[in-house]
């Protein structure tokens, strides 16, 4: 009987009774939740401390691990999990707030496979943010493609700005040639910096003699203008802008058109010339058939369409209502041609070679009847004389728009008989014209002789 109450005794050491690991497993529970608890308590005490998290934070993670004990004492432990704080928009906006098994995805009530005791995760409340807190303000992150200033510098010089949220307003500008010319003659080399002494040069110095034209006093100028532009443009939005809503839209202190690095000038990111873009993405698409050799035979129709968009786009000539009215301005000074005839000629080159491919391709669209040797029926010759009709109008636009400009650098006559480009191509362009308002088959062969016996204008 010794023996055998021995084994019975060291038995009932080695197994716990039921009752006491319900008691352990039920305090372990208890911690879990404790700890829980800890976590939110920390993320709600963490929103009134944002400076103290920084320092703290790894990897845009804030630990987790709080050195949390449960009081002591026995199992009627309880401790109660308080509802998450409500968050500031900083805060929720902070990586640091987010739970690692949270996703944009998840339900409020979706069970988390990390959480104590199979509870659904507990999710903070959605913030409304009011529309004035969506508005995008000069400084932070823009959600519109738009950009804050437009810029145009065909026929009129314009600057608009584009309110965020919608609505546009348009900087009065006045019509000084020295401060026009200094923006757009940043504006069109946009996405170059430009040595601040060639832009003296340029603008400031030009037309005036040494004396005048000392780099202390061009300096000045160019500083005075700068300055009567940039504060225009912030008193318009300051006064018709921010004041009528009551609230800044805008910040005119972080408006700038320009941008400067080491004596070097450009046009700021904000801005944008927005006609200059338009015409040169459509007259990229023409550029690019024809390098490829798509313009020889036929005149596709996605070139059509790009310069039927380009002419419509074409408001006028570069700078044209300001070289009319100061035309003394961009004269030729001592053997040298003013800046801007250099983009004064390129866009009307785009403009024109937009011109006389749109009439090209009416021109042969109108051959493709032609070649019908007699038997068109009516309704195909209607078409014909159709697209005939619409070549000859464009080329007479082109014929009588390609030299009536001295500006224009290709317009040019020799005192041999040599002319420039434009010239003659003006030439072709009159002849097309004339034998297209009168393509009446009849007339045809009397045309061809009395006109053009030059196969060139064909």
């Amino acid at each position: 009987m010794g023996m055998m109450g021995s084994v019975i005794w060291l038995y009932s050491l080695m197994t716990p009774s039921q009752e006491d690991g319900s008691e352990k497993n039920a305090r372990s529970e208890q911690e879990q939740h404790g700890t829980f608890a800890e976590r939110w308590l920390y993320s709600g005490r963490a929103s009134s401390s944002m400076s103290e998290q920084t320092s703290k934070t790894s990897n845009g993670v804030i630990s987790t691990q709080a050195s949390f004990q449960p009081a002591p004492g026995s199992s009627g432990y309880n401790p109660v999990t308080p509802l998450p704080p409500l968050l500031t928009t900083e805060a929720s906006n902070n990586p640091a707030f987010s739970t690692k098994n949270s996703s944009p995805g998840k339900n409020a009530g979706q069970s988390s496979e990390n959480s104590p005791s199979g509870a659904s995760s507990p999710v903070a409340p959605s913030l409304q943010i009011s529309p004035l807190s969506q508005t995008s303000v000069v400084g932070s992150e823009s959600i519109s493609s738009e950009p804050l200033l437009s810029l145009r510098l065909l026929k009129d010089v314009s600057v608009t700005i584009n309110v965020p949220g919608g609505g546009h307003v348009v900087v009065p500008l006045s019509l000084n040639s020295k401060r026009v010319q200094l923006l757009a003659y940043i504006a069109w080399r946009r996405g170059e910096l430009i040595a601040r002494d060639r832009i003296l040069e340029h603008v400031f110095g030009w037309g005036l003699s040494d004396e005048e034209a000392t780099e202390e006093k061009l300096a000045e100028r160019f500083e005075s203008h700068k300055k009567l532009l940039r504060r225009k443009i912030r008193e318009v939005i300051v006064e018709h802008i921010n004041k009528p809503t009551g609230r800044q839209i805008i910040d005119p202190d972080q408006v700038d058109p320009f941008v400067s690095n080491s004596g070097f000038w450009g046009l700021s990111d904000c801005c944008r010339v927005v006609d200059l873009e338009a015409i040169e993405a459509s007259h990229k698409v023409i550029a690019l058939a024809r390098k490829d050799g798509k313009l020889v035979d036929e005149i596709p129709e996605y070139v059509k369409e790009s310069s039927e968009r380009l002419i419509a786009n074409y408001a006028g000539d570069f700078l044209e209502s300001l070289m009319k009215k100061y035309l003394s301005e961009f004269r030729a000074w001592q053997g040298h041609s003013s800046w801007a005839r250099k983009p004064y000629t390129l866009y009307r080159d785009y403009y024109l070679d937009a011109l006389w491919y749109a009439a090209e391709y009416e021109w042969r669209m109108g051959q493709r009847y032609a070649n019908d040797n007699g038997t068109m029926e009516e309704e195909a010759l209607r078409k014909q004389q159709g697209h005939f009709g619409r070549a000859a109008q464009k080329y007479q636009s082109y014929a009588m728009y390609a030299c009536n400009s001295k500006f224009n650098t290709k317009a040019t006559f020799g005192v041999h008989g040599e002319f420039g480009e434009r010239v003659g191509m003006s030439e072709r362009a009159l002849c097309r014209s004339v034998w297209g308002n009168r393509q009446n088959r009849s007339y045809r062969a009397d045309m061809e002789h009395l006109l053009c016996t030059d196969k060139e204008c064909f």
